[in-house]
Parts: structure tokens; sequence; C-alpha cells
């Protein structure tokens, strides 16, 4: 008599080359970058060095929300936004919001 038994498991068939990735020695921070959800490599000697500067980067300080004419209307405040409406991609839960002012 023959039995087998299994508990779990995973087939991977023609797995990506991130698949096999390893993290970089050294204490510089990692960047994956995904263009159309294919894994990007820097290649052919470019320099792909990355720098990091937080006042720079945009802050958001908070949110609130207000009902107008049966819709939500969000006010998003905090630091380092510009003054472009349309500079603005929002996604709440899932759905596209448009940015109005800025």
């Amino acid at each position: 008599d023959a039995w087998t038994s299994r508990d779990g498991g995973v087939k991977i068939i023609q797995p990506g080359g991130d698949f096999f990735r390893q993290p970089a020695e050294g204490s510089d921070p990692q960047i994956t970058v995904w263009v159309n959800g294919f894994l990007c490599l820097c290649a052919g000697g470019a320099d792909c060095s990355f720098s990091y500067d937080s006042s720079l980067t945009p802050t958001i300080l908070g949110v609130t929300d207000t009902l107008v004419d049966g819709s939500i209307e969000l006010t998003i405040t905090g630091t380092g936004f510009t003054t472009d409406a349309s500079d603005f991609t929002i996604d709440v839960g899932g759905r596209n919001c448009e940015a109005t002012v800025a």
C-alpha cells in the first residue's frame, strides 16, 4: 500500500527575473521600479543612484470630509504640494477622485 500526504505548496511556472533577485550588499536604500507590470533593471553602466530629501517631499497633515449636494468632498491639507490641480492623482478606497482646487 502507498500513502502520500501533502500540506500546502506552490508551483511557479516560468518565474520572472524578480523571483531570483537578492538584496544588494551595502547600506544604500533599494528602489524597485515597475513599468506596466514589468520589473525594470538599471543596466548598461547607467548611473541609477537615488537620493531622498524630506524637505522636497509633500506631506499630508490632515484630511477632512464634507457632504456637498449628496457627494463627499475631501479637503487634504499639507505642505510641499504644487498649485496645479492636474498634478494630482487621488485614489480613495480604489475609487479615483478629481482634484478641483490646489
